[in-house]
């Protein structure tokens, strides 16, 4: 197969790139743009669980989630080795 066989078999064809960028438009041309900022944000709430960045946030995920007193003293301790001979 040439490489003008290829160029002719993927003719009017779209990249899934293309069609996703072609079915986003046509979303926002149906719905608006709010519909899409209103879409976005609830999956982010959703993937994130809705949580933010404040320091009171206990999400209880790892040492972020600690209080700021834990936080510090986990970090004075640096690299010590917990199992010291």
């Amino acid at each position: 197969m040439t490489k003008d066989d290829k160029a002719d078999k993927n003719k009017g064809k779209m990249t899934v790139e293309e069609a996703g960028r072609k079915g986003g438009e046509a979303v926002v041309e149906k719905y608006g743009p709010e519909h899409m900022a209103d879409i976005g944000r609830k999956g982010g709430e959703h993937s994130h669980g809705g949580r933010n960045n404040d320091d009171d946030n206990n999400s209880k995920r790892g040492l972020a989630s600690a209080d700021k007193e834990t936080r510090e003293k986990v970090a004075k301790k640096g690299g010590e080795s917990s199992n010291r001979d």
